[in-house]
Formats: structure tokens, sequence, C-alpha cells
């Protein structure tokens, strides 16, 4: 019941032990990525080679998510102007990387690296509360927030700039895709 068809999506069974899935438009419908982890995309069909629409998305039955009818909750997201947007940009590896243009100023960022292992990254407003933003929470491991000081990103009225230059691990691993969530 989306106003426009779905482009992110957090999968997780509550019914037995399996990996939080996450579909993402940019990596497609043969992909997923896991949010408990920090591998790289990964195959096994887990949407059934089936795009999601406004109402409707497709679990596979590859054991990635379906496993014995499991009872699954999804959190299913979309870009609505002003208010959230799904992307991805691609990492430059230097000190001045990409302005990803997302039509408002963010408060919060989740980031993954696709293309390579790399844990995702989670910056908003409110610990970070000023540019440059390093300090993060990595959804994936059991560690507290932590003070980045490789790598950065200024929030702006329009998007945000990555910045840094880290080879693995971070937001600007030069020729990684990197897929994202931001929220105003």
């Amino acid at each position: 019941g989306l106003s426009s068809v779905v482009e992110m999506m957090i999968v997780k069974s509550s019914t037995v032990a399996q990996n939080w899935a996450v579909y993402h438009k940019d990596i497609g419908n043969q992909y997923w990525l896991q949010l408990n982890s920090n591998v790289a995309k990964l195959g096994s069909n887990p949407w059934n080679s089936t795009n999601p629409t406004n109402n409707v998305f497709s679990i596979g039955t590859g054991g990635v998510i379906n496993t014995n009818n499991s009872i699954n909750v999804a959190y299913c997201f979309t870009s609505i102007p002003g208010y959230s947007h799904v992307g991805s940009y691609l990492g430059l590896g230097g000190t001045t990387g990409n302005v990803v243009y997302v039509g408002f100023e963010p408060s919060f960022i989740l980031i993954k690296d696709s293309t390579y292992s790399g844990n995702w990254a989670l910056i908003n407003n409110k610990t970070a509360p000023t540019n440059p933003r390093k300090t993060w929470i990595r959804p994936n491991l059991n560690l507290a927030e932590f003070t980045n000081s490789v790598d950065s990103m200024n929030f702006s009225s329009t998007g945000f700039q990555v910045s840094g230059t880290a080879t693995s691990d971070f937001i600007n691993r030069s020729g990684a895709t990197f897929i994202f969530l931001a929220i105003a």
C-alpha cells in the first residue's frame, strides 16, 4: 500500500533463526544484503527474480528468508520527495568524495558497500550534530557508537557528501557501489 514501488526492504523471520535480508533496487532482485553482516551482496534468488510493486513483493524459496513457511516482518521504503530517498553512489576513495543529491537535508542515513565486504554505517544529526560528521553506529556489530578518524560525511540542505581515504569498511572506497537510505 505504498504510494510508489518499494525501493528498499529489510525482511526478518520472526519464527525461524535467519539473517536480516535487505533488498535494494540498485543491486536488483537477484541479490540481497545482510543487515546483520558485513558481507557484500549475495546471490541465491531471494526475491524470486521479481521486482516489488507498491502492493506486493516476492520471497524466494532458496532458504534465504522463506524457510519452512516462516512468518516474516518486512520494513518497506520508497523515495518520497522532501522526506526519504533510496539510492546509491560510487565511492571515489579520496578526501573529496561524491556530492549526493537527495532533495532535502538528511537527519538519518544508512549506508552499505554492496560491492565489497564492509560494515553498515548509520549516521544521524542527533549524535553527530555538525559537519564533518564522524560519529557513527554499526548496525551489524555489537559495539557502541564510535568516532571515525578516517572517513566523514557532510550534510547539506540538499543531500550529503562523503569523504575519506579508507580502503575498506567505510563510506568512500574507490570503485565500490554504496547503497543508502536517507530520511529527513
